[in-house]
């Protein structure tokens, strides 16, 4: 995730904001979320009681109370909210996905949980070779998106119906044309994708699936790992092709933590949060690991790195610091990922590794330090 996916948020400068997430349990009660609402309604009546405004209060408490009163905000297992309030308007995102019950009255809001849900969630394309036609569809939050379709020539399909029968310079004869019609979609999709990042899981028919996931020219093919082959319906398609997402996230942020443990022992590593926290404020962070589940609570100077920490959180200036830190970081272009506490080196709540010291050098001459203030 980088600093241009929430510009509104990363920009903020003025306000406060209440951070509020809902659990997507499905065995909920939908009501339990609005009863949840009631509570985090009263502990920021009582949190804003000693350092605000009777108007300023009033503001806060009912926009809560227009959740609580919203049944799309409460009512649909399938999203957790993340909504930011400051005393200039209100913003909300919902989104698929898991994370515990949780809400924070500070001056920044809360982005672990979003870097979480897209990093975890990232979207992905999928090109799949039916009987008839080959299809292009893009991940949705419900189910996949058709983006275009290709019906199959009549010469397509007669060399698809005689290539199980075929042998010798037949054989090699319909091999090549199917490798030029692959060639032709392979093309079509590279067109259709042309300013993509995210990756294009093949599935289908195996004759021209198997093809193109040699001969694909977009660079973000999946050609390793489980083979969709054969006639799968939409949904058999996404579900396969999640878990097949889920296996190359989980592979990359192993090779994260790899990579993290190979930096420390050249010396081009944190592990503590003082470090981090310089480094972050000194854009010298190029990828920055931090728990989900963990919050360490304070006050981070965004121009020194210098912090105080308390137990919990006593004020809304109080903020999460592994929050600020991360931050900090992407809004100086780093890279940010939250883990599970488990997958944490060490089981450190917060780890980062450094920029080699001549791209130290190169980024403060390109130019100056970029803050991000709340």
């Amino acid at each position: 995730m980088n600093k241009n996916i929430l510009p509104n948020f990363l920009q903020e400068q003025d306000g406060t904001c209440l951070s509020i997430y809902l659990p997507s349990i499905e065995s909920s009660h939908p009501l339990s979320n609005q009863a949840y609402l009631s509570q985090v309604k009263s502990e920021v009546n009582e949190l804003l009681r000693w350092n605000y405004a009777p108007d300023t209060r009033k503001y806060f408490l009912r926009m809560i109370e227009k959740l609580t009163e919203d049944p799309n905000y409460y009512q649909n297992p399938k999203n957790n909210l993340a909504l930011f309030i400051n005393e200039n308007g209100i913003w909300d995102l919902q989104f698929s996905g898991y994370c515990k019950p949780f809400f924070s009255l500070a001056n920044s809001f809360h982005i672990k949980p979003l870097l979480r849900y897209f990093h975890r969630n990232r979207r992905f394309f999928i090109v799949n070779f039916e009987t008839e036609k080959v299809n292009l569809y893009i991940d949705g939050p419900d189910q996949l998106k058709l983006i275009d379709s290709v019906p199959y020539s009549e010469s397509v399909k007669k060399d698809l119906s005689s290539l199980t029968f075929a042998f010798g310079k037949k054989r090699r004869r319909i091999s090549e044309r199917l490798d030029r019609f692959t060639e032709w979609v392979s093309d079509w999709v590279m067109y259709d994708l042309r300013d993509e990042n995210s990756p294009l899981i093949v599935a289908g028919i195996k004759p021209l699936a198997s093809r193109m996931k040699r001969i694909s020219g977009y660079t973000h093919t999946v050609r390793k790992g489980a083979n969709l082959y054969g006639t799968l319906s939409v949904d058999q398609l996404q579900a396969k092709s999640k878990l097949q997402i889920d296996s190359l996230i989980d592979l990359y942020e192993t090779k994260i933590v790899g990579e993290y443990r190979r930096r420390r022992g050249l010396g081009e590593a944190a592990s503590d949060l003082r470090s981090v926290a310089k480094a972050a404020v000194g854009d010298r962070i190029q990828t920055l690991l931090i728990s989900r589940d963990d919050h360490i609570w304070g006050e981070l100077n965004r121009y020194t790195g210098d912090f105080t920490t308390h137990g919990i959180q006593l004020t809304d200036l109080d903020d999460d610091l592994l929050d600020d830190c991360a931050e900090v970081a992407i809004a100086n272009g780093a890279r940010v990922y939250v883990l599970e506490q488990s997958q944490m080196p060490d089981n450190l709540p917060i780890v980062a590794i450094l920029k080699p010291e001549l791209l130290q050098i190169e980024k403060r001459e390109e130019r100056p330090f970029v803050s991000l203030t709340s």
